[in-house]
Parts: C-alpha cells; structure tokens; sequence
C-alpha cells in the first residue's frame, strides 16, 4: 500500500494538496482522478510514500484516508513543465493547481488516461542543458512581412525534423493566423482553441501529439501544455496584447510562464507583434532579448497623417463634432467611392452627466458613473454592473446633491457622432460595429464585409471594430480619443498608442486625429508613424515613477464591507509598514462591499523576499493578488 500526495487541477480548490492511498504504486509527476466529496477531479502527484514510512502521517490525521479507485496515473506533461508551473506558482502567489489547470483544457485532464501520448521521464541534467541553450528573440515589423518571418521559421524547423508553436492570444487571432500560415501545410498544421467542442479538442491533441511529422500548432495559451518533445521554437504572437493575462482567478500574466518554459526546456522564443510592449522594448535595449530581424519603428509609406486642433471649436454653439477637415475628407472619400473607418472611444450618446451648479455626476447605485444611451428614449446604463434607468422628465431629473435640474452632458459618445454623421451626410451608407449594436461575434462580421462591399461609405466604430477591419480602408479618423486618457492606469499610453497605430496601418491614404490636445507628443509621433520616440517618452516617465520594468508592482484586492473598510486599511498599512504600501478604495459599490486596493512598488526587478511572500499568502484566501498587473485601479 502507498500514501499518495497530489495537487488538485481545478480552479478554486479548497486545499493546495490532498492525501489520498492507493493499493499499488502510482508513477510520480502524473494525473489521476482523485475522489473529492461525491466526484473525481483531475490531481497531479507530487508525492509518493510506502505506507510503512508514512505510518506517523497516518495515525496524526484526523480523517481517514481515502482511496484511490481507479488507474495507475498518466504521464501528461513533458520535462520542465511542472518545473515551470511551480516557480511560476511562487510568482503570482498562488497554489501549483490553479497555474496548471490554466494551461490544460479541461477535458485533456479528465481524459487524459485514454490519450496515446507517451512521455518520457525527466532528468535533472537534461533540464540544466536546456536552460542553458534557450534563446530569446523580438520581432517587431509589420503584419505581411512578420507572418512572412513565421512561415520562413516553420520552413526552417521542418527541415530539422522540429515541430512549432505560434500561440496568439484570442481566438479570433488563432483562426485567422491558422487561415495564413496553414497554406501548404494543411496535414500537418492544428489550430486548437476554446470554441472547439469537447470531442474535437481530444482528436485534434491525440493527433497532434503523436504525429511522427513535425507539425504547427497554432493555439491560445490553453494548449502550450500540448506534450511535442520535438517543438523547439515557439512564438508569442502580438505579445502587446492585455489578453494574454486570465481575467478570471488566478489572473495569470500567461506570457510569464511561456517565457520560463522556453527557458527550462531549451526552446526557441519569439516575441513577435506589430508593436512590442515597452517593458520589451527595454529588455532589448539593455541586450537581454536579440533581433530576429532589424526592429521597425517607422510606419511611412504615401499616408497624410494630421492632427487636428479642436480647440478652436469650443465656443461655438451647437458644439461641432466634425471638423471642416473631416467633412472635407469624408466628402473626398465618398466622391472617389472609397471608404473611410471613424474610430470614436466611448459607447452611449455621452459618457458622463453631471451638473452644472455643483459638479455632481448622475451615478448607479453601483458608484460608477451612469452613460446616456438613445434607443426610442433616452435612458441610462452602467457599463460596469449593467444596472440602467430611464430618463426621468426635465422637472424630476436633478442632481442629488443641490437639487438642480441643470444636468448637461460631458463628451460624447458612438450614438452621438453618429447621429451627427446621419444629419451632415444622409445620403452616404453608414455601418457601426459597438458591443450595444453587435450583440455576436457572426453580426460584426457580416457588417464589416457589408461596409467593404459598399464603396463610398463610412465604418463607425469603437475599440471592437479594429479586429474586423481585415483590409486596409482608404482613411480613416480618430474622434473624441481624449477622455481615454483619463483613466489613471500606467499602461494606458501604451494600449492607446497600440490601437491607434493599428488603425493607421489599416489606413491607405489619410489619417486624421482630432483632439483638444494637438501637442500631445503621442498624437504627433502617431500621425508620424513614428514610434521610437514613444518609447523613449514612455519608459523616461516610467523610469521616473519607478513602473516596470524599472520597478515591480504587486496589487491586492478584496471587496471589503463598508462597516470594516477603516479597520481593514490599517491592518493592511501596519502589514506591510516595511514596504511603504499604498492602500485605497475604488469608487463603486457592490452589496454594500468597497473594492480595496492595496500596492507595493520594490524596486528595480527585485523579487519579493521571504518575509513578504508569507505576508502575501496569508491574504490570498480573501485577496486577488497580482504581480506587475495590467492596472493599478
């Protein structure tokens, strides 16, 4: 008989491991199904004892041990995989369960004794050879020759009998980088990702993990786990992207563990995009990261960028949305029966309301603020809880603070450039693509392929509608972008610079940025095309500020009630008092909870010691923690 230790491989398990006996020997480093109350879960083994070494366990625990009933265990993971998952456990201060569970579908788990993948069993030695030879490329350069670059480097592996992974971070992404680079490949190409239902994922990872060819996988993050002993080069494929992090607990930075992968088992990265983060940028420029090829920081070509200053707009009545630059664009546009893509930042007629007596805003109940939106009335909705209302009569809507009836709207939002749009130009065909208008991801597709088989007509959209733009548009606009630079988070600069140079890039002919602030040097070094010079404003502030990579950042954050949140914030100040925290409240309500933060900065890439990892998990029940997040609200 044996003790059997194992880690549970399901998110939110009440234990970090569990113990379990078993009448035979279970191979260490594989996945059973261990019983836990009235079902079985998938569990990793991470320890193995003969009962007769085990006895003092035994007789000290104060259950009684469970069998387990089927199976001798399935080897799953290739060399280094467990290796990396622990040492990124110890990063995100979470349990080694919930960062494998995050790179495995879960069907693979539940199955995994029917699968036909033989794995071989790891040698410490091995491991340090792979370390040792790991290499660590950027690409930076744009799409067509960049996808160019990948098919070069699965020609090059395929002749040395390797296989490739090109992970991409949505599924959109997967499919259409499948849709490109599987030419000619068809047979030996797998693009695998979370639309695929139950029975397909087995035959497409069976398949792929035993097919004596080298092959190219293409797949989001789920599927690195896919055991190819003979994948020696993967790639992470616009790496920029906040996507890349789970939104959902354990909200791992996914590119992390890919990165400590490649190390433990001697791979080959790419870190590829369009644009590459700044945290990257700098990790090239101090050499710890080589070109694959020369990094591009120019996009220039034919196109007329501009920025347009709105400021001499501001005393006229009615407020003008379109400058005479934009009209005389869209009427050009038109004329040559072209098409042109507007971009605008916020759903809704206007972003905020709030009074003109005393600066209230018209909030929810949530804390959040209220968007005006127009259907057949006008109404208000919460975009973070979803909460909404109707428009009460002039006489009944005031303020809540001084009882004013003078609320005006403050900026504008998709419904209302859009009716602007209809009033200036109604004879020109007009599409909009914004999550209260496309409900489906099919919906978004149809009306982009309308919007490109209509020439002479606009595209409206948010942030949603980029993906959809697949073929370059003649020009295109960007119009009440400012208000996105409110929100205090310090990657904020370069997610908008990221967007919009993706639309410029989408953009022929002309590109225009309309702003009350034309000096902006992001807006000018946009219009440019010209992206060096961000990089070196942006890692100049956060250098300054102490923000990766010059810093590392860890957030808590809990939803505390209202009653105790004075009494929490000093425990949390006097917990960590040697590490200068800065503890806050956001600013919504949720069932009478607060959101509370709180923020440590250590300097430079210094890890935290092991005084502070015990603090950390000793809040990680009742606090999501996470380590350089993508915001600090």
């Amino acid at each position: 008989m044996f003790v059997v230790t194992v880690t549970p491989l399901v998110r939110g398990a009440f234990k970090d491991t569990l113990t379990y006996w078993s009448p035979k020997e279970i191979l260490l480093g594989s996945i059973l199904q261990a019983p836990l109350k009235n079902r079985e879960i998938p569990a990793l083994v991470t320890e193995i004892k003969p009962l007769g070494e085990a006895k003092s366990l035994v007789k000290s625990s104060s259950f009684v041990l469970r069998k387990i009933q089927h199976g001798s265990g399935k080897m799953l993971f290739l060399p280094g995989f467990i290796d990396t998952a622990q040492k990124v456990s110890s990063l995100h201060f979470i349990s080694l369960g919930e960062v494998l569970s995050s790179f495995v579908p879960k069907i693979i788990l539940e199955k995994s004794e029917t699968l036909g993948v033989k794995i071989k069993r790891e040698t410490n030695t091995g491991n340090q050879m792979k370390r040792f030879l790991s290499e660590k490329l950027v690409l930076q350069t744009g799409d067509e020759d960049r996808l160019g670059v990948y098919k070069s480097l699965v020609r090059e592996e395929f002749a040395r009998k390797k296989s490739v992974f090109l992970c991409a971070p949505t599924v959109r992404e997967v499919k259409r980088l499948g849709e490109i680079l599987s030419r000619g490949i068809e047979n030996y190409t797998f693009i695998l990702h979370g639309d695929l239902s139950q029975k397909e994922t087995l035959k497409l990872w069976s398949k792929a993990s035993t097919l004596a060819h080298p092959v190219l996988i293409i797949g989001t993050p789920l599927f690195v786990s896919l055991p190819r002993e003979d994948c020696k080069t993967i790639i992470i494929e616009n790496e920029i992207s906040r996507n890349y992090r789970s939104i959902r607990d354990p909200h791992l930075d996914t590119r992390v563990f890919i990165e400590n992968l490649a190390e433990s088992r001697g791979m080959r990265l790419v870190l590829g995009g369009f644009l590459l983060r700044t945290d990257t940028i700098q990790r090239h420029d101090e050499r710890e990261l080589l070109e694959l090829i020369p990094l591009q920081f120019r996009h220039g070509g034919t196109l007329q960028g501009s920025v347009i200053d709105m400021r001499r707009y501001r005393n006229e009545r009615p407020y003008v949305y379109i400058s005479n630059e934009l009209k005389a664009l869209i009427e050009l546009t038109i004329r040559e029966h072209k098409s042109i893509f507007i971009f605008t930042g916020r759903r809704g007629l206007a972003p905020t309301t709030s009074c003109a007596d005393c600066g209230t805003l018209v909030r929810c109940s949530c804390g959040a603020p209220f968007v005006l939106h127009d259907s057949k009335k006008p109404y208000f909705l919460c975009h973070k809880c979803g909460n909404g209302r109707a428009l009460l009569p002039d006489d009944r809507e005031k303020c809540t603070t001084c009882g004013s009836w003078r609320l005006s709207t403050l900026g504008a939002g998709i419904e209302e450039i859009e009716k602007k749009l209809k009033e200036a130009f109604p004879e020109i065909p007009l599409f909009r693509i914004d999550s209260d208008s496309v409900k489906k991801e099919g919906d978004a597709i149809k009306i982009a392929q309308q919007f490109y088989k209509k020439p002479g007509s606009i595209l409206l959209g948010t942030e949603m509608a980029v993906p959809y733009i697949e073929s370059p548009v003649s020009a295109s606009a960007l119009v009440f972008v400012d208000s996105l630079f409110t929100v205090p988070d310090f990657r904020m600069n370069e997610k908008m610079f990221d967007l919009f140079a993706r639309i410029r890039t989408l953009t022929k002919d002309v590109f225009l940025i309309q702003t009350l602030e034309p000096e902006k040097p992001l807006y000018q070094n946009i219009a440019r095309g010209e992206f060096r010079s961000f990089y070196i404003e942006e890692l100049k502030e956060r250098k300054e500020f102490g923000y990766p990579p010059f810093g590392t950042l860890i957030k808590g954050t809990t939803m505390a009630p209202k009653e105790i949140i004075d009494k929490e914030s000093e425990r949390l100040e006097h917990l960590f008092k040697n590490y200068e925290p800065r503890v806050y409240r956001g600013n919504t309500l949720e069932k009478n909870k607060v959101p509370l933060h709180f923020l440590l900065k250590l300097p430079g890439k210094r890890a935290p010691d092991e005084d502070l990892v015990v603090k950390i998990r000793e809040l990680k029940n009742h606090y999501r923690i996470e380590q350089n997040p993508d915001t600090i609200l």
